[in-house]
C-alpha cells in the first residue's frame, strides 16, 4: 500500500469513476481478500482462515446536466471462509457531483476514518492500525462508517480540502429527538511530496458523556520509493478517560515488492492500559490486480490491556487477548481487485 499525493476529495471520487458522464453508467467492482493466519492471543495459538474486508460492489453516474451529476453506489462485505452479514453494509449512498463540490446520502465512511485510511501501511492486514486507534466498543470505533447520514466535501482549493459528516441517528428506524447523532470534520493539504490533515469526531451518548476525539496525521514522501507516515490521536475512553495515540510509519518501494513496517503506543486513560503495536511487512505484486504479501505483528499490553494485532478488519478476530500478555499474529494472504 502507498500514499499517493491526492486530496481526501480524490479518495472519494476515485472510487465513483466512470468512463463518462455523458450516459447513465454503472460498474461491478470488488476485492477478494484472503488470508492464513497463526494468531497468538497470549495464552493460546491457532491457525486461521480469514476474509479481510472483501467486498462486492455496483456504482455508476448520470449526467443531469454540465457540470452536475448523479452519483451512486451499493457496496456488499463478502466472507470468504463462512457465511455473509448484512444487505449493503458498505458504502453505500446516492449523491450529486457539481463545481460546489459534492453532496452523499447514506451511510459511509467519516472523515475522521478517511485520515487513518491514507496513512495505516496494513490496511485490513494482521498489524491494522485500527487495532489501536479504533476505539474499545462497537458504539463507540473511531474507525466506521456513520449510517443515516449526510456527507459534503468541498472542491480542492490550492491542495486544501475539507469534509464534514452528519449523521441524524444510529437508530436504522430512525428518531425523534436526534440524541443519539454524530458529526465528523476533516480538513486535508496536499501539496507535492506532503500529505497533512486534522480530523475530529463527536458522538452524542444519550444519559450520558459525549465521545470526542482529534486525529492529526501525514505522510511525506522522502523520493520516489520511500515514504513515512505519521499520526497523533487523543479520545475518550468508556470512563470519560482520554487515551492518547502515538503512530509511525515507513515504507520502501522496490519496485514490485514493498517493505513496510509501522508502531503505535497507546497512552490508555486507566491504569494500567497502554499498550505498543509494531507491524513489519512485505507486500509483492504479481500484476496491477494481483498482490500477494507476508505479515507479522505483535502488542504488548500493560497490566490491564488486552489489545492484539489481528482484531480489526478480518473475520479471524478471536476474543481480546489475555489480559497483560503480548499478543501475536503472522499471516500469508492475497489480495485480487477486479
Amino acid at each position: 500500500m502507498t500514499m499517493k499525493s491526492k486530496t481526501l476529495a480524490a479518495i472519494t471520487l476515485a472510487t465513483l469513476s466512470c468512463s463518462a458522464f455523458a450516459n447513465p453508467s454503472i460498474d461491478l467492482y470488488g476485492q477478494a481478500h484472503v488470508s492464513l493466519d497463526l494468531l497468538d492471543d497470549g495464552d493460546d495459538m491457532g491457525l486461521n482462515v480469514s476474509s479481510n474486508a472483501s467486498h462486492l460492489g455496483l456504482r455508476g453516474s448520470y449526467s443531469i446536466e454540465d457540470n452536475l451529476h448523479l452519483l451512486y453506489q451499493l457496496e456488499q462485505e463478502y466472507r470468504h471462509n463462512s457465511r455473509g452479514s448484512d444487505f449493503a453494509n458498505r458504502d453505500t449512498f446516492v449523491g450529486l457531483h457539481g463545481d460546489f463540490g459534492l453532496l452523499r446520502v447514506g451511510h459511509m465512511d467519516t472523515p475522521f476514518k478517511a485520515l487513518r485510511n491514507r496513512i495505516d501501511l496494513f490496511g485490513n492486514q494482521v498489524g491494522d492500525a485500527r487495532n489501536m486507534t479504533g476505539g474499545v466498543t462497537e458504539d463507540r470505533s473511531w474507525d466506521t462508517r456513520f449510517p443515516n447520514s449526510i456527507y459534503y466535501q468541498t472542491p480542492e482549493m490550492d491542495g486544501f480540502s475539507a469534509a464534514v459528516q452528519y449523521a441524524t441517528t444510529w437508530d436504522p428506524d430512525g428518531t425523534s429527538d436526534n440524541d443519539d447523532s454524530a458529526i465528523s470534520a476533516a480538513l486535508a493539504y496536499t501539496g507535492g511530496p506532503l500529505f497533512a490533515a486534522a480530523a475530529l469526531e463527536r458522538r452524542s451518548n444519550p444519559g450520558d458523556s459525549n465521545f470526542n476525539a482529534i486525529r492529526l496525521a501525514g505522510g511525506y514522501k522522502l523520493d520516489n520509493r520511500t515514504q513515512v507516515t505519521g499520526l497523533i490521536q487523543r479520545s475518550d475512553d468508556e470512563d470519560n478517560e482520554t487515551d492518547t495515540i502515538l503512530g509511525a510509519g515507513v515504507l520502501r518501494d522496490l519496485g514490485y515488492t514493498n517493505l513496510k513496517a509501522q508502531v503505535f503506543w497507546l497512552n490508555g486513560g486507566s491504569d494500567d492500559s497502554d499498550a505498543v503495536m509494531v507491524a513489519v511487512g512485505a507486500d509483492h505484486r504479481l500484476s496491477r490486480e494481483l498482490t500477494v504479501y507476508l505479515t507479522a505483528a505483535f502488542v504488548s499490553n500493560d497490566d490491564e490491556q488486552s489489545l492484539t494485532p489481528y482484531n480489526a478488519g478480518r473475520t479471524a478476530s478471536p476474543d481480546d487477548g489475555a489480559t497483560g500478555e503480548v499478543t501475536m499474529g503472522l499471516s500469508a494472504g492475497v489480495i485480487f481487485n477486479f
